[in-house]
Formats: C-alpha cells, structure tokens, sequence
C-alpha cells in the first residue's frame, strides 16, 4: 500500500510557487469517537460587529482509533477546529476551500487521490496506523493530527486565515507547519503575493526580508546568511507565498524544511503596515 504524507510536499510546493463519509466496512476498523460540533459564533474582530466583515463560527471534529483515549499509548487520534463563515455572498464557497484543504491537502492515501471529507480522512490516518502497527509491532507509540484553522484578520472585504498541523506518525519526529491565506471576502478569490504589492515591488521587498531576517538571527550584514548565525541552505533569501495581513502587520513565514534545516525551526518574519506602506497596494493597508 502506498501512503503519501502529502502534509510535506503539499507545504513545499505551495510555498516554493509563489474534500461523503466513510463507508460501514473502515468504520468497524477506525474510530468509535466522534464528535463535530459548533463551538462559538463571532462577528469580524474580537467578536465585534466590524463593516466589510463576514460572520462565522468555529467547528470542531475529533475522532479516536476504536475509541482509545488520545494520552495512551498506541493511540492514534484527529482533532480538528476550524471556522465555518454564516454570512456573505462568497461563504459558502470559502467554507468548501477550508475542508477541502482540511480533507485533501493533510494526508492523502494515494497520490492523486483526496480524500474528499474530514471522515474519510480519519479512515485513511486510521488505517496507515494500523498498517504501521501490523509492521513494527513493538513500536510503543501512536499517531496524532491536530489540524486547526483560524480567522486571522476579518475586515475592509479581506480574511486571512491561517492553518496550522501537527502531524506525529511514526517518523523520526513530528513535523508542524503553518500556513496563511488571504482571500477577497466578496468573491472568495485567493490572493497570491503579487496580487497583495504594487507593480515592480519585488527587488525592494525581497532586500526587506533580508533585512527582517539578519535582524532575526541577529546578525551583522557581513554575516553569510548561509553560514553559522544565518543557518539558510543558500546565501539568499526572498518573499514567498506564505503571507498573511493581519490586524497589527504583515507577515511572512517560512516553514521547517522551507529555507533551513528542522532544528533551524521555523522563520516568522512580520512587518508593519508602516513599513511596507510603499509597496502594498492601497486596498491592503490596514486602515
């Protein structure tokens, strides 16, 4: 059987460049747990009525391997939060994309193939478990996925919503990643980075970012950014596709693997709208 961790090279690409329940017969075999459920309902930030922004509520999925408690050994668990917006033009197609990316993009069973809902998902995350059991029966630990999606900036027609994994299956360690979106409230389009700055903004940003980073690390400017304090793979460093406008600044964040080795960490680059306020186009100051 081929199992595709799909939680790395869905990560990469996307940041390099720029979902029917489960049938009777895998529920038997999975998890005797489940709870989905609404847990809160707000309006744009902080729960305050703010113009130009979407109402929403969070959600919660959870399930269990035959009903295991998740503190145990060889237990395998999902746990699952994330926003489910209730109000505009665009929502219910915003809400397709939060679980289709939750379902499909996490952890797939094959390549080419998603799966399609937050079951399915548990039905293919249970079975790699059990899989992986069968194979290495005195490995004492379990599995763990916690996925969770949140609204990072809800106001003036623009969300930023962010998803953040964890994913612990068996490897030589866990991996986490985090993710931003920034999509048009009114059409639920999906903002690339281009589409975020003005014409030519590329050389003046990316020596920001330089700038941000040395900053980070604490480094002098004479300091190779692939060397002992830097600790990049290259001498280089640029914008990327994971940037999320927030309600304080803007930022970029570069993930395990992304630029640097896992024990670097990752990389959280914020600016201020102060800051980029000659290179972002005038709809996505925060005013």
């Amino acid at each position: 059987m081929k199992i595709l961790n799909a939680i790395l090279l869905f990560s990469l690409l996307f940041l390099a460049c720029g979902r029917k329940p489960a049938d009777t017969q895998k529920k038997d075999t999975t998890a005797s747990l489940n709870k989905s459920e609404s847990v809160k309902k707000v309006a744009g930030e902080s729960g305050s009525e703010v113009p130009d922004s979407l109402k929403y509520e969070m959600k919660k999925f959870y399930k269990t391997y035959k009903g295991c408690k998740e503190e145990d050994d060889n237990c395998a668990y999902i746990k699952m939060e994330y926003p489910v917006f209730t109000s505009g033009a665009a929502a219910k197609g915003i809400n397709n994309f939060i679980l289709s990316y939750l379902a499909d993009s996490v952890y797939v069973f094959e390549e080419g193939r998603g799966n399609k809902t937050l079951e399915k998902l548990a039905d293919v995350f249970f079975k790699d478990f059990e899989t992986m059991k069968k194979e290495n029966p005195d490995w004492p630990g379990g599995y763990a996925l916690d996925l969770n999606s949140s609204v990072e900036f809800n106001k003036n027609n623009i969300i930023t919503l962010n998803f953040s994994f964890y994913l612990n299956s068996g490897g030589a360690h866990p991996n986490s990643y985090f993710i931003y979106y920034v999509l048009d409230a009114s059409t639920g389009k999906i903002f690339k980075t281009k589409d975020l700055f003005v014409k030519g903004f590329e050389p003046k940003l990316n020596k920001l970012i330089e700038k941000k980073y040395r900053a980070f690390r604490e480094m002098s400017d004479k300091d190779r950014l692939d060397g002992d304090k830097g600790m990049l793979f290259e001498n280089h460093i640029e914008y990327n596709e994971n940037v999320g406008l927030l309600r304080d600044g803007v930022e970029f964040y570069y993930n395990n693997y992304e630029i640097a080795a896992y024990a670097v960490g990752p990389s959280e680059l914020k600016f201020t709208y102060k800051e980029l306020d000659d290179l972002l186009k005038p709809e996505f100051k925060n005013k």
